[in-house]
């Protein structure tokens, strides 16, 4: 089998689209595409290895097949688990129990289950997560278990000359996988579990993000494995036909396109095309560039170029120490890079996965690790810095896995600062439940002397809470009476025996500041709320979420005289749902509408309708540029949600808007 140096260039632009969407997606929408890549290229190559000892030594010997496999992946990634533990315990002390299950995952290659189970949620945004990309790697290493003992029986029953019906048994099988995802596939949007559960499984007591499990289960990614087997038993190297040159070129075109016009998932849910056969689509036109490569043609001698073929080869590390290096410098999992910090984290990663590859990754495959150490050994400089640097490098190991093995899981300040929040938030049941009719009932018996009976509405929590009720009272007497009622009590009084029954009747016309929005709300709720406000906020609710919300306070009334609305953050908003939102809050004295913080691409046109909807009762707090004022330290990691000093610098500006 010869080497392909086509497939390594291939490779190489697999593993910039992925590094370029984990910097920013926006830049390169379906950039996660090249994972799916590297899918098929392994499917292709690891059949064609296996055909290829089968016809060579007449078995397949699986121990070595295992063992080359090992040599190959395992080394660099000791030194990245060492590498983010060690790092992690030095310098993110309060993230080494979260990441622990990670490492564990890791180490088992089974991080891609892991994540499904563990069903990361709104607050995962803010963690220190650099191991979430071993996803993808777990599940090749569970095809490449799996995978040799289904060839050994493959070949005993088939042998190497009659793969074609395995082929398409192969081919069947990717295609039923495309139509069962698509089947499970949940299209429209996405909010938390409770506000949109047909977007989720519900096991036991856990809600499983359908989109994720798609997108990470060993299962559902299965196809392009597969896809790249059958091909690898019907299109061996050096095998040509007309016109293969055009379909190579015909699918590294389809699969820029791809990648700069399908996503994974956005506000408006996960992208319908991508789970109803996106996937295979970039299978096919992998294929077509794999059948271009090996057939030796201008395709080959394009992806064979050397910048190419240096990144091919060191995709692996690449892949692997990339992304913990992004997350070193941008603090958290949902931030993106600036232009100047991917330049500066692409030289480190390139930099990184070039020692990996010379010192770690290529002697040990090669099985000179050793045999270089003791050559190098009889130089006495080299014995006094191998040695320092190895008790240095022991140290340091052994504090990051004792730290990693004690440290307890504590939540990042971004779930500590929406649980605080939380507890300060009113629901809309609650609000709702303050429209029910309030009866406060009296019963009294008099003797023949004058007695006055008070009696106190039963809704003072309700009447703090509002603006001046007003009474209806409704009285009932079995003999002359004169009642007498007042906005908190009811005094009968009599001269006589009688038996007075009074009811009085309390609606609530408003709620006097009423404060809707997302987390950036929850977040406020405990100054906001010791303020006078009332506040309904969700974690990620989405706008369209809000409107049901909004229409059912308007249909009981409650909008008194200030309303604030803080909505944008995890999704766009539309001129039909502004529209609809103020059209509800006509008789409200000062709508207060809150632009969005945050490096999101929706964000900024978001905002610009906000602004255009200043005048009459409505104002614009521009809290995406107000918040760059803030004094101290306001903001968490994200730049998005408050800490102490943004949330009482919120709730002050809205209180001068609010008085004002």
């Amino acid at each position: 089998m010869p080497y392909l140096a086509g497939l390594d260039g291939l490779r190489a632009a697999a593993v910039v689209a992925v590094m370029i969407y984990h910097a920013d997606a926006s830049w390169l929408p379906g950039g996660f595409l090249g994972v799916e890549v590297f899918y098929v290229i392994s499917g292709y190559l690891i059949t064609l290895l296996l055909i290829s000892e089968r016809e060579r030594e007449g078995s397949i010997r699986l121990g070595a097949f295992w063992a080359r496999r090992a040599r190959r992946l395992l080394p660099a990634l000791a030194v990245l688990l060492i590498g983010v533990t060690v790092y992690t315990a030095m310098f993110r002390a309060d993230a080494v129990g979260r990441l622990r299950g990670d490492v564990l995952a890791g180490i088992g290659y089974v991080s891609n289950w892991y994540q499904i189970a563990d069903g990361a949620g709104y607050a995962a945004a803010g963690d220190f997560a650099p191991l979430r990309h071993l996803w993808s790697l777990a599940v090749e290493e569970q095809f490449y278990l799996v995978w040799p003992l289904v060839m050994v029986g493959v070949l005993a029953v088939y042998g190497t000359r009659r793969l074609g019906v395995v082929a398409v048994v192969l081919v069947a099988i990717a295609l039923w996988i495309t139509v069962v995802t698509a089947m499970l596939h949940h299209s429209g949007p996405i909010g938390t579990c409770a506000s949109t559960p047909e977007a989720y499984w519900t096991i036991g007591e856990r809600c499983v993000s359908k989109a994720n499990a798609l997108y990470l289960s060993t299962v559902t990614r299965f196809g392009g494995l597969l896809l790249g087997a059958a091909f690898a038993m019907v299109w061996r190297p050096g095998m040509r036909a007309r016109g293969v040159d055009a379909i190579g070129f015909a699918g590294l075109a389809g699969l820029g396109w791809l990648m700069f016009t399908v996503g994974f998932v956005g506000p408006s849910g996960a992208d319908d095309w991508l789970f109803r056969g996106g996937f295979v689509v970039t299978d096919i036109a992998t294929l077509a560039v794999i059948a271009a490569i090996v057939s030796g043609t201008m395709t080959d001698q394009f992806l064979s170029a050397r910048p190419l073929v240096w990144i091919g080869t060191r995709s692996y590390g690449l892949y692997l120490f990339h992304w913990p290096i992004y997350q070193a410098i941008r603090g958290v999992a949902g931030n993106t890079l600036s232009l100047v910090e991917f330049a500066g984290a692409l030289a480190l990663s390139a930099a990184v996965a070039e020692l990996s590859y010379r010192y770690v990754e290529m002697p040990i495959r090669r099985g000179t690790f050793l045999i270089d150490i003791r050559r190098r050994w009889q130089r006495p400089t080299f014995r006094a810095g191998f040695a320092s640097v190895g008790l240095a490098a022991v140290a340091l190991a052994g504090f990051g896995v004792i730290r990693l093995a004690t440290e307890p899981d504590r939540p990042n300040t971004l779930e500590l600062a929406l649980a605080e929040g939380s507890r300060d938030i009113t629901s809309l049941d609650a609000l709702l439940a303050t429209t029910t009719t309030i009866t406060s009932t009296s019963t009294t018996t008099t003797l023949p002397s004058t007695t006055t009976t008070t009696s106190a509405p039963t809704a003072q929590l309700v009447e703090a809470l509002v603006r001046a009720p007003t009474t209806s009272p409704t009285t009932s007497t079995t003999s002359s009476t004169t009642t007498s009622t007042t906005t908190s009590t009811t005094t009968s009084t009599t001269t006589s025996t009688t038996t007075t029954t009074t009811t009085t009747t309390t609606t609530v016309p408003g709620i006097a500041r009423l404060a809707l929005g997302d987390s950036v709300l929850v977040g406020a709720a405990p100054d906001l709320a010791e303020t006078g406000w009332i506040v309904n906020a969700t974690i990620g609710r989405q706008t369209w979420d809000l409107t049901p919300v909004i229409d059912e306070l308007h249909g009981a009334r409650l909008f008194g005289d200030v309303v604030a609305v803080n909505i944008g953050t995890n999704g766009a908003i539309t001129d039909e749902q502004l529209d609809t939102w103020l059209g509800h809050m006509t008789d409200v004295r000062r709508i207060i509408l809150i632009t969005i913080r945050g490096d999101r691409s929706w964000i900024p046109p978001n905002n610009t309708k906000l602004r255009a909807r200043a005048g009459g009762n409505v104002v614009v707090l521009d809290w995406a540029i107000e918040s760059q004022h803030c004094p101290g330290r306001c903001f968490d990691t994200d730049g998005i949600h408050l800490l102490g000093p943004g949330r009482h610098y919120l709730t002050q500006l809205l209180n001068n808007l609010a008085d004002g």
